[in-house]
């Protein structure tokens, strides 16, 4: 049975979401995924398989079958004709049972093209069940979003197109979070008591990306504020490159808070050697950036070493306290060489 939500009692529109979402933002996929093959355990044999090792594994004793003595010839004429009168019989039984399947099969009337073109698929039944439909309205929908607006212009998408059925938009959804799509309505709905005054960091996340794919930043600008103010408290961005600190980045990349952007940026390029992946999160624009910088800004360090290193190398090198250049130079050009070699920094030279 399909879950429906009645967002306005008059509903001219449907949205029909189709695979909710299942996992959000995974963490280090490669990780987990490696981990899992490592885990898991040897594929058992099918029972078919399993019940045909034990069958050939089995080897029955052989055993010497007693000698049979020849029935008489009598008998066995006797034998033959009672084989041979129960053959017509089942022949005849055959025959009948095929008769009555051949009868039974010309009354049933055979449907329709048009019957069968109105009748709907497994595939599409089982779709419809499984999908969750949104009962809203069009003209809070395209004041709210310019997707939604651009859907429903008629123009070049076939939402705007009334379905002939029920007379409704049908707009189609897939792979969103069904409570976060939910309170973003609610929200473009103006159904206040229904929008909760918190949500998670990871429930903020989840609309923030609904929020960037239908462009409705400004209609649901009042509610964000306050959960981002909630958040601050609650969960405020880490100071590690983990997740949470990829969900704030989220966040502060759609919704433009700059503070907490050019915190999570800077630790982003600081981390050591993980990977920076978008965690399938609208981020990928300030991801390129993010790289872009960080490499430039471990070349500008690793040209201030090599410059060090001349520095330390040269013979006219003058120690700051005036006494003893040579060894002061000697020991600051050794230690440098040898830590920019342990760093694998030495051969850039």
């Amino acid at each position: 049975m399909k879950t429906v939500f009645d967002i306005v009692s008059h509903p001219d529109t449907i949205i029909i979401l189709k695979n909710p979402l299942d996992t959000f933002a995974v963490w280090n996929q490669a990780d987990v995924d490696f981990y899992e093959d490592v885990q898991e355990p040897d594929a058992m044999p099918e029972p078919s398989d399993a019940t045909f090792v034990e069958e050939a594994a089995v080897e029955e004793p052989s055993v010497e079958e007693p000698a049979v003595e020849e029935p008489a010839v009598e008998e066995a004429a006797v034998e033959e004709a009672a084989v041979e009168e129960a053959a017509v019989e089942e022949a005849a039984v055959e025959e009948a049972a095929v008769e009555e399947a051949a009868v039974e099969e010309a009354a049933v009337e055979e449907p329709t093209v048009e019957e069968l073109a109105a009748e709907p698929s497994v595939s599409e039944t089982f779709v419809d069940e499984e999908a969750i439909h949104y009962h809203v309205s069009a003209q809070h929908l395209s004041l709210a979003s310019t997707r939604f607006e651009g859907m429903l212009s008629g123009r070049n998408w076939k939402e705007g197109v009334p379905d002939k059925i029920d007379g409704l938009y049908h707009i189609s959804a897939e792979d969103w979070d069904a409570d976060a799509l939910l309170i973003l309505l609610n929200v473009v709905h103006h159904r206040n008591r229904q929008v909760p005054r918190s949500v998670s960091l990871e429930m903020l996340a989840k609309i923030t990306v609904l929020i960037d794919y239908y462009d409705c930043a400004e209609a649901v600008e009042l509610c964000t504020e306050r959960w981002v103010d909630q958040l601050k408290r609650t969960s405020p961005v880490p100071s590690r490159f983990c997740r949470n600190l990829m969900l704030w980045m989220c966040i502060a990349w759609v919704l433009k808070l700059p503070h907490e952007f050019r915190k999570t940026t800077i630790i982003a390029i600081n981390r050591k050697e993980q990977e920076l992946s978008t965690l399938g999160l609208p981020i990928m624009g300030c991801i390129d950036k993010i790289e872009q910088v960080r490499v430039q800004g471990i070349d500008a360090i690793v040209a201030q070493l090599h410059d060090l290193l001349s520095e330390y190398g040269n013979p006219n090198y003058s120690c700051p306290s005036g006494n003893y250049s040579f060894e002061c130079g000697s020991i600051l050009f050794g230690a440098l060489t040898r830590e920019m070699q342990s760093a694998g920094l030495y051969n850039e030279i």
